[in-house]
């Protein structure tokens, strides 16, 4: 597959998938054209049966070193939590690159943790009927949400700060 097919099939995805890290439209155009850059300069080394998620390894990449370099600031709040949840349920458009992110920081949590949020944020559950399906009280549900969101924060920012 030549760069120029790839880049028609994938820049699409590619594009939303940095906008729903960036938030920033020119940022996200930017980025995009660093991936692609970055994937002409290394098109023999990646699986060929894996460019997607190649392509999005690179666009991580292309991220995280834009944060390095401009030294901001890269926080993880709970409303982004929450949007960030809300719109890989809701949006089909971003589904899966949105999903692939938090799959990939959610992998990295406690069981309970992931329960929690999988309960509260993408089966919609409220902490009564969430605490009742983990059999727990609800206050000891909400406790594990508050470290399982605190958990994933830290998990998001060790991402964007070291790798």
């Amino acid at each position: 597959m030549t760069i120029d097919e790839i880049y028609q099939l994938y820049m699409n995805d590619v594009y939303r998938f940095l906008l729903s890290m960036t938030k920033d439209k020119h940022l996200a155009e930017d980025l995009l054209q660093e991936t692609f850059i970055r994937a002409y300069i290394h098109i023999h080394s990646y699986d060929h049966s894996k460019v997607k998620p190649w392509l999005f390894q690179v666009a991580r990449n292309a991220f995280i070193d834009y944060v390095r370099k401009h030294k901001k600031e890269v926080t993880l709040s709970d409303d982004i939590i929450s949007s960030l949840f809300q719109t890989a349920v809701k949006s089909p458009a971003h589904e899966i690159e949105l999903k692939e992110v938090l799959t990939m920081y959610m992998a990295e949590l406690p069981q309970n943790y992931r329960k929690a949020l999988d309960l509260y944020y993408l089966k919609e559950l409220n902490y009564k009927e969430a605490s009742n399906v983990m059999n727990i009280t609800e206050a000891n549900f909400k406790s594990i949400l508050f470290r399982a969101r605190q958990r994933l924060k830290a998990l998001y920012n060790r991402g964007v700060h070291d790798e």
